[in-house]
């Protein structure tokens, strides 16, 4: 059983925050986009993480609608307490729009053990097949086309949208069908039940659209997931936020910790690591 100072030590986060993880959206963590980002992350922030965790300007990496800013750092150590350092290697990568005037937009993080190194070369590759298929979005009237984003970013907008204007729209057309008694038909006679007929067909007609555009949506996606590379090492938006925040909080606890343990060394020489985190540091 591993002690205490072994298990204090940083790990690289195992599910839940790569693209490989079935419940991480790429989509809504790239763009921001959808209902789990009502309220996006703050990435001025990470400029400042970035340089406590020891990431340093590495280069930028222009596009032909913004340009990525890259910080990196090959072997970070990240120190643990009484232990050797966990080795990483990590990329952040902001992207900026030439419409943000500098404000970022999007955040992607590559996280590696050191045994796995990547290359400049390589990581400029990856940025362009996420800007290719997630942050360049061609619009067509005003909505993104390329992934018909509006359409399937939750379960409740999508689902009603059109069925209620198809209905609405229905509702208000003043267009029923008068047909002659000869042929053995129904005379719509009372305007409600036309206005009725009509919202009914409209609503119908709005779901059957916004089912085609949902499932050429979810087909889009899928075919962009199939493109990211090495989903085992990327994160992004909220999971590389938190992710590097964890980093600098580790980083200052282990701080903290190294300097009230070696104050109570003083006082009591026997103290083992392992009885100062489960006896003193909980406190």
């Amino acid at each position: 059983m591993a002690g205490r100072v072994e298990q204090a030590m940083y790990q690289i986060p195992e599910k839940g925050r790569f693209l490989n993880d079935s419940s991480v959206d790429p989509k809504q963590d790239i763009t921001g986009v959808g209902w789990y980002y009502r309220h996006p992350p703050n990435y001025e922030q990470l400029l400042q993480v970035a340089e406590k965790i020891g990431l340093t300007p590495d280069h930028d990496i222009p596009t032909k609608m913004g340009v990525w800013r890259v910080y990196k750092r090959d072997n970070l150590a990240i120190p643990n307490f009484q232990g050797k350092a966990t080795l990483v290697n990590e990329a952040l990568a902001l992207y900026e729009s030439n419409e943000s005037e500098g404000k970022i937009s999007s955040a992607i993080l590559r996280l590696s053990p050191s045994d796995k190194p990547f290359t400049p070369e390589e990581l400029a590759r990856d940025l362009k097949v996420f800007t290719h298929y997630y942050v360049k979005r061609p619009r067509l009237l005003g909505f993104p086309s390329r992934a018909l984003t509006w359409f399937h970013q939750g379960p409740t907008l999508p689902l009603l949208s059109l069925p209620l204007v198809g209905a609405a729209v229905g509702w208000m057309a003043p267009v029923g069908w008068m047909i002659s008694p000869s042929e053995s038909t129904f005379i719509f006679e009372d305007i409600a039940v036309l206005h009725i007929l009509n919202a009914l067909i409209g609503a119908l007609s709005g779901a059957a659209t916004n089912s085609i555009l949902y499932g050429l949506g979810a087909l889009s996606e899928k075919r962009a997931k199939g493109k990211i590379p090495h989903k085992d090492e990327y994160m992004a938006g909220n999971h590389a936020v938190s992710t590097l925040l964890e980093q600098k909080g580790h980083i200052q606890r282990t701080s903290i910790l190294e300097e009230v343990y070696a104050s109570l060394q003083h006082d009591k020489p026997t103290l083992t690591p392992d009885e100062f985190l489960e006896y003193i540091a909980p406190l």
